[in-house]
């Protein structure tokens, strides 16, 4: 299961406004039951041009699609369920190969040596309709977990237009509107102590030398990920790519950091337990994000046991990143006063 196993990308709600309504976030499972079973997954026949199809469902099958249990698919403040899409596709290859035996067909029935654009255009419209009747949607799960204390929503196993099927059902459905989260949005005073560039740069050379050591409750040792690629931009907007070798890679990325170069993201790992967990990080110029996480596998003998798990591997993460940002705020704060005393 992609929840459980995979990357987990961050959303949070957006405070947006419409003529009928407003946005919320739901306070418990029960405000979500009429919206989810409203926007379950309805089996029909296909139109003809209907290519793809969504619709909520649970976890543990693609075909459970009521809500009205809600001890079935929540727990201790959180909730997960899926998004089904079922989709329909016709090889590109076969429709050429269709149009053209049709094409040489038509051009010998009516002796002619080329086709009207229109008549083209029919024929074409009938080999879809045709080839689309007969191709046998494919189903996906995209896994969806919200978090009613934190006001997060996460989501695994998505692709970027899964994404927005994603976004697109929640708000239709739920009322619930959302987009990529910045976890560290509630620490913009930290910024007007210390860059996000400057902190970044500082936190890449101190995991590369000695771990930035990052202490709480006795866990924490923030490394950046040998091997991991870090994605710059120089003022003129050209790209650049360093990969994270060694110590001198280390500080040829935190030299071009200096130079104010963005946005930047990398690769972290963290010592949590004895296992170990992945931060994908991007660094602009007003925030430090922690958008993607990967966690340990989950302990528990239910589903929603396992998923609570998880969701609170991910608070963690996130307390985790925020002390180290605040660390290295501090740290960089001591070597500016240092630097201005000497």
């Amino acid at each position: 299961m992609a929840l459980l196993t995979r990357k987990t990308r961050y959303e949070t709600m957006v405070q947006h406004e419409s003529e009928s309504n407003r946005a919320f976030f739901p306070e418990r499972p029960d405000d979500m039951v009429s919206g989810l079973e409203e926007g379950a997954f309805k089996k029909h026949s296909w139109t003809s041009g209907e290519t793809k199809r969504a619709g909520f469902c649970r976890l543990d099958s693609l075909h459970e699609v009521s809500f009205e249990d809600v001890n079935m698919w929540s727990d201790h403040g959180y909730a997960a369920f899926g998004l089904r899409i079922d989709s329909r596709k016709v090889p590109g290859r076969l429709i050429k190969s269709e149009m053209d035996k049709v094409i040489k067909a038509w051009k010998l029935e009516h002796d002619v040596k080329s086709v009207p654009h229109v008549v083209r255009s029919e024929l074409r419209q009938q080999i879809m309709e045709d080839l689309f009747s007969r191709a046998t949607p494919v189903p996906k799960m995209v896994e969806i977990a919200v978090d009613f204390r934190r006001q997060r929503v996460l989501i695994s196993g998505a692709s970027k237009n899964d994404l927005d099927d994603v976004r697109r059902m929640l708000a239709r459905h739920l009322n619930m509107w959302t987009t990529r989260s910045c976890v560290v949005d509630e620490m913009k005073d930290t910024w007007t102590k210390a860059s996000p560039t400057t902190v970044f740069s500082h936190i890449v050379r101190k995991s590369i030398e000695d771990g930035l050591n990052v202490d709480i409750d006795g866990i924490g040792n923030l490394k950046v990920v040998l091997g991991t690629r870090v994605q710059l931009m120089d003022a003129q907007g050209q790209d650049i790519t360093l990969v994270i070798s060694g110590e001198s890679n280390a500080r040829d990325c935190a030299d071009a950091l200096d130079k104010k170069m963005s946005p930047v993201q990398a690769r972290f790992i963290f010592a949590v337990d004895g296992d170990e967990m992945f931060f994908h990080v991007i660094a602009q110029t007003d925030d430090m994000n922690l958008h993607e996480v990967e966690t340990p596998p989950s302990g528990g003998e239910t589903l929603m046991e396992q998923i609570t798990v998880k969701m609170m591997l991910l608070e963690r993460a996130e307390t985790l990143w925020r002390a180290a940002i605040e660390k290295a705020v501090d740290q960089v704060q001591d070597t500016l006063l240092e630097g201005a005393i000497a």
